[in-house]
């Protein structure tokens, strides 16, 4: 029995503890990142806008070496779409 409420002594303790901390813990927060590519704005939105760009650096596609594209649309256009089959390497 004394071991019983011992346990249910931690249970209470564990739980005034998670509710104490959980007031004084912030309700926000805000992450900030910046790179500068030391490049033209013009040379930049090429790359980008290209779906056949964005496959070649996709940390996905780098994890997958069967993995085959299929672009359909015209590529750096509204309507472009992408998709993809391959074999994940599960080891």
């Amino acid at each position: 029995m004394k071991i019983f409420r011992l346990f249910i002594f931690f249970l209470l303790a564990l739980v005034v503890v998670t509710v104490v901390l959980s007031f004084m813990m912030p309700t926000s927060q805000k992450i900030n990142r910046s790179i500068t590519i030391a490049a033209p704005a013009a040379v930049i939105y090429e790359q980008l806008k290209t779906l056949k760009n964005f496959n070649q650096f996709s940390v996905w596609s780098q994890q997958d070496s069967t993995i085959q594209y299929t672009l359909t649309g015209t590529d750096g256009t509204v309507g472009a779409a992408t998709s993809w089959k391959g074999i994940p390497d599960i080891s």
